[in-house]
């Protein structure tokens, strides 16, 4: 028992001890989200829903634990309002950081992805969750090139995960077709909307990927590399 729970404190070695439960919880919350999505093609809001508002919750209550002094500002204009110390200050930073990555580029991809019919609602959700929770986890600096980079392995681990599935089911004919038809339609419809009536007609003759599944294996493969002491480079991309 007791060399077990050794073992177990030695994979987190290199998180800050208070952040191992937050760790736990968000690999246990993208297993169960890219296990459904694998099985059904979708992640419920009952999830999505839940561990974003949560992850802001803890950005705020570990902001306030640690404090910080931040200047409240009017975006673009320049204008301080007022300052914050303390308990209020690192509220307020946290919650703003978790916010920040919830919303963060890569999301606004996605949610092209989705408004085009590319994507489903609930992958999108399943990344700002994980936004959300990893800004609290890390912060900021860090946080920001970790979502990045979980969206970067993400699309590239689901590149070569579709390129099997083809390879598997003999389909490349198929595809190919289907990726001319995708191409045409950004070149030749009259807007967004008709691109998104388009993918929808086109969505049964598809190779489905579940996003979550990517973003899963990339959160995943971090943790494993922090563990092995080799996420020096990311760290060091953070500006840490």
């Amino acid at each position: 028992m007791c060399s077990a729970l050794a073992q177990f404190h030695a994979l987190f070695a290199t998180i800050s001890p208070d952040k191992m439960w937050a760790v736990l919880v968000l690999s246990i919350v993208l297993l169960v989200e890219a296990y459904i999505d694998l099985t059904k093609l979708k992640v419920p809001n009952k999830i999505t829903y839940p561990t974003i508002i949560l992850g802001w919750l803890y950005a705020l209550v570990e902001g306030a634990r640690q404090g910080a002094d931040v200047t409240v500002c009017l975006p673009y204009l320049g204008t301080d309002l007022f300052d914050l110390h303390g308990t209020a200050g690192g509220a307020v930073s946290g919650l703003w950081s978790s916010v920040g990555l919830t919303f963060y580029w890569p999301t606004w991809v996605l949610l092209a992805m989705y408004a085009i019919g590319g994507m489903g609602a609930g992958d999108v959700k399943m990344h700002m969750g994980f936004g959300a929770w990893v800004a609290a986890i890390y912060g900021w600096d860090v946080g920001s090139v970790i979502v990045t980079w979980g969206f970067i392995f993400g699309a590239l681990t689901g590149g070569v995960i579709s390129a099997i599935m083809i390879w598997w089911s003999g389909s490349f004919s198929q595809n190919r077709k289907n990726v001319a038809e995708i191409v045409g339609d950004f070149l030749g419809s009259k807007g967004i909307g008709e691109v998104a009536e388009k993918a929808a007609a086109r969505k049964p003759r598809l190779q489905l990927l579940p996003y979550g599944v990517p973003l899963c294996i990339g959160y995943l493969t971090y943790v494993a590399l922090d563990y092995c002491n080799y996420t020096g480079w990311i760290h060091g991309l953070g500006g840490q």
